[in-house]
């Protein structure tokens, strides 16, 4: 890491800490185009495409600035300083994920370039083995709740049932000596149907056949209409659990 992304680093570990495991991060530094020198205090908008302000902050005095972004999309950056023209960059795609790091240049003078340049792109390591399992690509359809390794080692999850806490839709109770996972349909609470690695499992005591430390991934679908089409046949009124296992990563 460059030096002078030091400051930028620590702002973003910040962030983190209190986001969302499912953030999107946008952020950067503001620049002065012709000294190079950062820009303290300046007002740094997100626009979505209809040009709507959705997040205002100002720069550090190192000319750094985040956002955490509640959804994937294309955003604009809209910088204003005194002394400074006010500059809006064309469109920054962040993917789901994905942390993207810019640099922004503005100018006391008339500005005729883009000020905007991205300069990384970073997102958690896919597994090959859900990449050939269609992992990611359902996860982009939005339909289902999506956890990844990422997601999983930030919770504290003594058994495997309590990666389904805080899911919309999902209400894990205690029933006796073990937790019991359901779905919320229309005002009642019923079991779903789970899949081990793609393929279906008797009985509903997610935590005896399998344990935290051996998933890789989670998928929740909530209802029928979530729930894709390779698992039509799985269907249920109650949904569908899907729990990949890390068998299939090289190092098991």
């Amino acid at each position: 890491m460059k030096p002078r992304w030091t400051a930028w680093a620590a702002a973003l570990a910040a962030l983190l800490l209190g986001s969302p495991l499912s953030a999107q991060v946008l952020g950067g530094k503001v620049m002065d185009r012709t000294s190079s020198e950062p820009i303290p205090e300046a007002v740094v908008e997100v626009l979505n495409a209809s040009g709507r302000s959705l997040q205002r902050t100002r720069t550090d005095r190192d000319g750094f600035f985040v956002f955490e972004m509640r959804e994937p999309g294309q955003y604009r950056l809209r910088t204003a300083r005194v002394g400074y023209q006010t500059v809006t960059s064309d469109a920054v795609e962040v993917e789901s994920r994905q942390t993207v790091q810019v640099e922004i240049r503005i100018a006391t003078g008339e500005v005729t370039l883009d000020p905007l340049t991205v300069t990384a792109r970073t997102a958690p390591p896919r597994s090959q083995w859900l990449e050939r399992e269609g992992f990611y690509d359902r996860e982009k359809t939005g339909f289902g709740v999506f956890l990844t390794q990422y997601e999983l080692s930030q919770r504290m999850a003594v058994r495997p049932t309590d990666f389904f806490r805080g899911i919309a839709g999902v209400l894990v109770r205690s029933n006796g000596t073990r937790n019991v996972v359901t779905m919320t349909r229309s005002g009642t609470n019923c079991p779903p149907r789970v899949l081990l690695d793609g393929g279906p499992v008797s009985g509903s005591d997610l935590d005896s056949f399998v344990q935290q430390q051996d998933i890789a991934a989670i998928e929740v679908y909530r209802g029928p209409s979530e729930i894709p089409g390779r698992w039509m046949g799985q269907s249920s009124s109650c949904g569908l659990i899907v729990i990949w296992t890390k068998r299939g990563e090289p190092n098991r």
